[in-house]
């Protein structure tokens, strides 16, 4: 139930309740410094203790298909770098050469290189519960998903379209999923000490496909089966508040 709506700095966060608890929902925009932006003005305005983040996004890993439902649940980022063998001298795709982010946090006395951000184990485990809880999700021809919880998403300011591409994000970074969202959220809960997680459906196989993109076709479909596990997750949530 949406009770009010505002809006801040052109950004409408809309306040209401699900089952009785408070919720704030809004979208973050397309891109890095959207996300970001609205993240951490939610963060300020709202008293905000969890943040579920549900959208769509390319896959990296071919065995999804388009519907399929992937939520980040990254080892701690400490442990996940000692296990990484391409950190910190990242292989570089063509004039491509990425670099580890300088973090800044209240109670570091100095910046800190941070690979990975890792969402929140008590949400990981709820999202595990939500998994066995919620109703079989089919796609609209009755074929139903695969759901995986665990496993890496990549972040960045573009649209992925490129085989090749795909292929190295999975070959260095092991990663399931590529988006234009998540990390930026990741970060900002990270430094405002915020629980976290990722829902992400997959919309295409990022340039997989002969022609155009076929993202357009599948990307309401894949919020709508994203939607439904998203809803399981509140009401695990909920149960745990109550």
């Amino acid at each position: 139930q949406i009770n009010q709506t505002l809006t801040i700095k052109g950004v409408k966060y809309q306040l209401g309740t699900y089952k009785g608890e408070p919720v704030v929902i809004f979208t973050t925009g397309i891109s890095v410094p959207n996300a970001a932006m609205t993240m951490q003005m939610a963060l300020d305005y709202f008293p905000i203790d969890r943040v579920v983040m549900m959208g769509i996004a390319g896959a990296v890993n071919p065995n999804f298909q388009p519907g399929d439902i992937a939520e980040s649940a990254q080892k701690q980022y400490q442990e996940r770098r000692k296990q990484d063998p391409h950190s910190p001298a990242y292989e570089n795709f063509g004039y491509i050469h990425p670099e580890e982010m300088t973090v800044v946090k209240q109670g570091w006395d100095k910046p800190q290189q941070m690979p990975y951000f890792s969402a929140t184990p008590e949400l990981i485990e709820l999202a595990k519960k939500a998994v066995k809880a919620v109703s079989p999700i089919n796609m609209p021809s009755g074929k139903p998903i695969n759901i995986k919880v665990g496993g890496n998403g990549v972040t960045g300011s573009v649209f992925l379209d490129n085989a090749e591409y795909r292929k190295w994000l999975q070959r260095v970074y092991s990663a399931q999923v590529t988006e234009m969202e998540s990390a930026a959220v990741g970060q900002v809960c990270f430094v405002n000490d915020v629980d976290w997680i990722i829902i992400r459906s997959i919309s295409d196989l990022a340039g997989a496909q002969h022609g155009k993109n076929v993202e357009n076709v599948f990307d309401g479909i894949a919020s709508g089966t994203g939607t439904k596990l998203m809803i399981g997750l509140l009401d695990q949530i909920v149960a745990l508040e109550q």
